[in-house]
This record gives C-alpha cells, sequence and structure tokens, in this order.
C-alpha cells in the first residue's frame, strides 16, 4: 500500500494489477479471511475463473464479482482461457480512458464459458 501511487490532479496514479484465479472453488485451508480482506480492500482486478462443472462458484464470489465459469477442461479450453487472460491484459493495458484504480472492462469470454451472475 505504502508503493501505490496514487491519482492527483496533475499525475495518474498506478494501474491496479489484474490477477486472475483458476480453481474448483473448494480452498483446503483457510480462506474467509483472506477473501473478506480481498474484497473490501480492492488492492487488484480480481478474475476468478470456476474450472469444471462442478466448481463452486459461490466461495468465489465472495472474492470478487467477476467470476468466470469454465464447464469444460479440455486442452484446447485451457488454451482459449489463456488466449482470452492474454486478451483481458492487452485491452486494459491500452484502455487510455480509464481512470487508474478503477474496475477493468474484460473482452468477451471465449466459446463455452459463461459470466457467473
Amino acid at each position: 500500500r505504502s508503493e501505490v501511487r496514487k491519482s492527483t490532479e496533475t499525475q495518474k496514479g498506478d494501474w491496479r494489477p489484474l490477477v486472475f484465479i483458476l480453481t474448483d472453488g473448494a480452498p483446503t485451508d483457510e480462506w474467509r479471511e483472506a477473501a473478506a480482506m480481498l474484497k473490501s480492500t480492492k488492492p487488484a482486478n480480481i478474475i476468478a475463473c470456476a474450472a469444471g462443472a462442478n466448481a463452486n462458484t459461490a466461495t468465489l464470489r465472495k472474492i470478487t464479482t467477476n467470476v468466470l465459469m469454465m464447464n469444460n477442461l479440455t486442452a484446447g479450453d485451457m488454451a482459449q482461457f489463456f488466449a482470452w487472460v492474454s486478451g483481458s491484459i492487452k485491452a486494459s493495458s491500452k484502455s487510455i480512458d480509464a481512470m487508474p484504480g478503477e474496475a477493468v472492462q474484460l473482452p468477451p469470454p471465449p466459446q463455452g464459458f459463461v459470466i457467473v451472475p
């Protein structure tokens, strides 16, 4: 927090980083406190990808509102996911009109992926 440069009237501050979480949504350790801290302090734009049709999206929604469901886990689906991640990073870095620190506008997800409401 001490190293983050805030936006002022004369300069743009640091961009909030993108963090992608690929998980089944079933943590094996204590996570509730960390999830609450992440959601309240918003140190990054967090995008969670629920991997598999049985992934627990409710757990992921406790971390972020950006949850993507990947029903299939084939090699082709994984390749599409990582291409989408790369596209998301490119889109956020070229978003000249966006203000630093604001939520990122993600490109549409690949075919076969669903944004969890």
